[in-house]
């Protein structure tokens, strides 16, 4: 059994350690994800579900040692650093848009902007049809993100981070704004297996709404803290 929780603005995603930053919550064993592609030609992420985070956030090229994957910024053909002019939420340092993000458990990352081409991933998607081809070009949209410099703590466990605040410069809201989804909603699907370490099928997260075929039981609603 599923249970579907749709969000009509934004709300703190299950988990079972916080960090203590309100509006976030991690899970300790295994945080919620999505699918993105990024460039073109496309390269597959699976980022962690942020409800706190204005960004998409993932290490690039040259600073990922270590990491799970890596963002080659060489391989696209549309990757461009964002000049301190163009920012879309940093500010400019050393000839770059800077950001930067720390919680109280101190983990951080910082990073600075860019822009390519990304789209999300899709239930069912194998992504040997998808990676290495012009998918995100041809059915995304011009994503602004952020190329991570640095990552400390819990941060530097994770491939990236999709966000899912308010703010322009987050995934849901640029999405809306290029005309993918038509509100900048998202709901949370979860799976009745709620121990996520051992579970391989956490649920499903849906952008721009919720389908009412899909639900198994009550719809709840989770109201926008404020701030996020």
């Amino acid at each position: 059994m599923r249970q579907l929780v749709a969000l009509s603005l934004l709300a703190v995603v299950s988990g079972s350690e916080s960090t203590g930053d309100k509006g976030e919550i991690f899970v300790s064993e295994r945080m919620p994800s999505h699918p993105i592609y990024l460039g073109e030609p496309a390269q597959f992420f699976s980022l962690g579900v942020s409800t706190s985070t204005d960004f998409v956030v993932l290490p690039c090229e040259g600073y990922g040692k270590n990491r799970p994957s890596v963002y080659n910024i060489t391989k696209s053909n549309y990757f461009t650093q964002l000049a301190c002019g163009d920012c879309r939420g940093g500010d400019c340092i050393a000839d770059r848009c800077a950001v930067g993000k720390s919680v109280t458990d101190m983990s951080s990352w910082t990073g600075y902007e860019a822009i390519d081409y990304g789209m999300a991933g899709t239930v069912g998607d194998a992504v040997a049809d998808v990676e290495d081809t012009d998918a995100a070009k041809t059915n995304g949209f011009g994503l602004s993100f952020v190329c991570e410099t640095t990552a400390h703590g819990y941060f530097k466990k994770m491939s990236g981070i999709v966000g899912l605040t308010m703010a322009n410069t987050s995934f849901l809201v640029q999405m809306h704004l290029a005309g993918k989804i038509d509100k900048p909603h998202f709901s949370l699907c979860f799976n009745e297996n709620t121990d996520l370490k051992y579970s391989h099928d956490p649920g499903l997260v849906r952008f721009g709404g919720y389908v009412e075929a899909t639900l198994d039981s009550e719809m709840l609603y989770a109201s926008r803290l404020p701030g996020y």
